[in-house]
This record gives C-alpha cells, sequence and structure tokens, in this order.
C-alpha cells in the first residue's frame, strides 16, 4: 500500500474525533492530533480532549504531549510533528491527522516562512499586552499593516504578539514576508472536512458547551487560575471566566458566543482550500462510507469489511 496522510479538519464540534477513529480502527492508522489546545496536559474538558474511552481505542499523538508551561507554537508544531512522522512512516503506511487549528495543519505539511525574531521586541509588546490588552495588540497590528489580521485568530493572544513583532521589525507588511518558499512534507495527503449548515453548528457548539459545564469546566478552570497569564489559557473556555467578573450566566454566554466566532473563522479558512473533500453529514450514507469511498477512489484499496 502506498504511504499516505489522511487530513481530517474542521469546526469545532463537527465531530472529527469520532470519525478520525473509525476510519483511524479500519485502516490500522495512529491519530496525530493538529489541535492547537489539546497538547497541552494541564487541559482537558476546556479543549474537548478525546476522553479514556476514545483514546484507549486508537494511539494519539500529540494530545496531553506538553505542559502549558511551553507554548507550542505553530513552529514548534511543525518540526516536531514531521520528526514524528518521518519516523512513524518507517513502520506504517496511513497516519491520520485531525484538528481544527487550520495553520498548524499547513504548518506541519508546507512548511513556514522564516519569519524575524527578537527577543527583546517580544518582552516589550508582552509587557505592553498585559497592561492594556488585546485590544491594544490589534490596534498597533491595524497601524502597521491593516490586512494582516485577516487570517489571524484574534481571540488568541500569543497569536496577535507574534504577528506584531513580525511586523515591528520588520517594518514591512506580512504578505510581502510571506514569500511561499516552504518546504511541503514529501508524503502525498487528501484533505476532508464535516460540512454542517451554519446553523445546525451553531447548535452543536452550544449543546457542547453544556457537556463541558456539566463535565466540571468551572471547576478546571478554577484549579488553573495561578496560570491565567500563560498564553495557552487565554483562550476561548478558560479567558471568559477571568474577565467577566461575578456573572457566570454571562461568562457561559460568552464562551459559546466566541466558540461560534471561531468557528466562523475556521469556515474562511476552510474555503481557501482547492483540494478539500467536504463530507456531507445529511444523506443517507454515513460519514465513514462517504470518506472510504472518497479514499478508494484515489487509488486506496481497502478491504470491504461491511463499513
Amino acid at each position: 500500500m502506498k504511504k499516505i496522510i489522511i487530513v481530517l479538519q474542521g469546526t469545532t464540534a463537527s465531530g472529527k474525533t469520532s470519525l478520525s477513529i473509525e476510519i483511524a480502527k479500519m485502516l490500522n492508522a495512529d491519530i496525530l492530533s493538529a489541535d492547537s489546545r489539546q497538547f497541552y496536559k494541564e487541559l482537558e474538558i476546556g479543549v474537548a480532549r478525546p476522553d479514556i474511552n476514545e483514546l484507549s481505542q486508537v494511539r494519539h499523538h500529540f494530545i496531553a504531549s506538553h505542559s502549558i508551561h511551553e507554548a507550542i507554537t505553530a513552529a514548534t508544531f511543525s518540526k516536531e510533528a514531521r520528526e514524528f512522522t518521518e519516523d512513524y512512516f518507517k513502520h506504517k503506511d496511513i497516519l491520520i491527522v485531525v484538528g481544527g487549528s487550520g495553520m498548524y495543519i499547513d504548518a506541519y505539511l508546507f512548511g513556514l516562512d522564516d519569519l524575524p525574531k527578537d527577543t527583546r521586541v517580544m518582552r516589550e509588546i508582552l509587557k505592553a499586552y498585559e497592561q492594556h490588552g488585546a485590544q491594544y495588540l490589534i490596534k498597533e497590528i491595524q497601524s502597521l499593516d491593516e490586512n494582516a489580521l485577516k487570517n489571524i485568530d484574534i481571540q488568541n493572544p500569543r497569536r496577535l504578539m507574534r504577528l506584531l513583532e513580525v511586523l515591528r521589525i520588520s517594518g514591512l507588511p506580512l504578505k510581502s514576508q510571506q514569500t511561499g518558499d516552504l518546504k511541503p512534507i514529501n508524503i502525498p495527503f487528501l484533505r476532508f472536512s464535516i460540512d454542517w449548515s451554519r446553523e445546525d453548528l451553531y447548535d452543536r457548539i452550544n449543546s457542547r458547551v453544556d457537556d463541558m459545564l456539566e463535565n466540571g469546566l468551572e471547576k478546571e478552570v478554577n484549579s488553573l487560575k495561578s496560570f491565567s497569564h500563560l498564553s495557552p489559557l487565554q483562550t476561548v473556555g478558560y479567558q471568559e471566566w477571568t474577565t467577566i467578573e461575578n456573572s457566570r450566566t454571562l461568562a457561559i454566554e460568552k464562551i459559546k458566543q466566541h466558540t461560534r466566532n471561531y468557528a466562523k473563522r475556521q469556515l474562511t479558512w476552510l474555503n481557501k482550500y482547492d483540494d478539500l473533500q467536504r463530507l456531507n453529514p445529511y444523506l443517507d450514507i454515513s460519514l465513514k462510507e462517504q470518506m472510504i469511498s472518497i479514499l478508494q477512489n484515489n487509488g486506496m484499496i481497502i478491504e470491504n469489511k461491511g463499513f
């Protein structure tokens, strides 16, 4: 069998985890997580980490693999995941890559531009962020490059700070620094997503937040309060509890709203791919059957095991 990477990406709450496990079990493949928050072992409920039963069915990599004290960037993930992949394909033929973080997946598949860094500049930016908040970063970025925020998650302070660092050091628009002189991964891949209607996706998101609360999200957030200044905790599901005081109801509403906003940005990111295979959850044919059919049409020989 030829070696291939199957990429299942898309919005939060779209059903990627369960489908990826089904496919991985059938194809005797491992799962590599490309979710930018599930890397952290201290975060579980708020990042919708696969549960113990799901993790036990298939071998997963890059889930609870790092600490919140060592923030993982797209560049870090690309390097580490590529090193893992090189070793993995010495023994296996198929790898399933799953996640909603388009930037991390693209960094893994295509590589990254070598953008400038300066620890002194970053220290200044971090100090300004701690004093003035994320809106300060956004205004600064817009003053330097009005188009730089188009594909950036503005709810993620770490990405905002890194973007501002690049713009301050170079003095050039971001687009002019993205040369496209990248090093794509040397293994073929097929890219899939699950194509829910916007209304149904938002309902799924709201239900997931309710489930997180039932499963103990508040307790998890409270146990991590002393680390709320760390970048991994300045994200949806965690930051709302520290920025909105004395209103549990408002905090929950904001988590749902911010998660829907994030999903909207994820959908926008997906629209840039010409090679995306969209799976239709409204058909009589299951998502698994749709995926297998596409894989077979692309030359994969898959035994019919009654799927």
